[in-house]
Parts: structure tokens; sequence; C-alpha cells
């Protein structure tokens, strides 16, 4: 197990539409982690925006 005192993170908008948004996050861990990177696909329900589908993306 890492212990990690600090993460970076950055958030795009990768595209978007009425009903679905597209965001590249990114993790940049500090102390030991693997990094991430994750496309995720939201949709907006009557409850408001969901996340549909995750996707890794390589870092």
């Amino acid at each position: 197990m890492h212990e990690n005192t600090e993460v970076d993170t950055a958030v795009e908008v990768a595209a978007s539409t009425a009903h679905s948004i597209w965001v590249d996050v990114t993790w940049t861990y500090h102390g030991g982690a693997l990094d991430e990177r994750n496309m995720y696909q939201l949709v907006r329900t009557d409850e408001g925006w969901k996340i549909a589908v995750l996707t890794p993306l390589e870092y």
C-alpha cells in the first residue's frame, strides 16, 4: 500500500451535447501510487448527471 500525501488533478471536457458530457480526468499521485487517467461519459437523467461509461486511458 502506498501513502500519498498529495495528488494533482486535471479535468478537461473533451466533448458535450445536451444529454452527454465526455470528461478526461487525470490524477497524478505523489508518494509512489500509480497515476490514473480515465474518460467519463456522463448522461443527463431526471435526477441529474450520472456516470454512464468509465474508460481507463493510458497515462
